[in-house]
């Protein structure tokens, strides 16, 4: 469905944007060379700005990420244990187990 309705679908309307925004082959190719102000930031990071501003602020996020790991497993544990207790029921004898299946079994029918 989606490669008979939807790649047609998409190189329509991909045309269709084209032409409403004024899209220029020409103008694209001229202006190609601009594409640097913008990628050769991105591909090249100055990487002694980043490690002397943001080790910091790394270090206090993993210390934070440590902190609430360890304040979330005090307070899961007592919890679980109090869940568990109030959540569990005695266990049924066999005459009881078998006598409720039979009862749904019949309930089905």
């Amino acid at each position: 469905m989606l490669t008979v309705v939807g790649y047609p679908f998409t190189i329509a309307f991909s045309i269709f944007s084209f032409f409403q925004v004024g899209f220029n082959l020409e103008d694209f190719k001229r202006n190609l060379a601009n594409r640097r102000l913008v990628t050769d930031t991105l591909f090249n990071p100055k990487w002694d700005w980043a490690i002397e501003n943001a080790s910091l602020a790394l270090i206090e996020t993993i210390q934070i990420a440590i902190l609430a790991s360890i304040l979330g497993c005090f307070i899961a544990l007592p919890l679980s244990f109090y869940e568990t207790s109030m959540m569990t029921s005695p266990q049924l004898s066999d005459a009881e187990a078998s006598s409720r299946i039979k009862a749904s079994e019949h309930s089905l029918v």
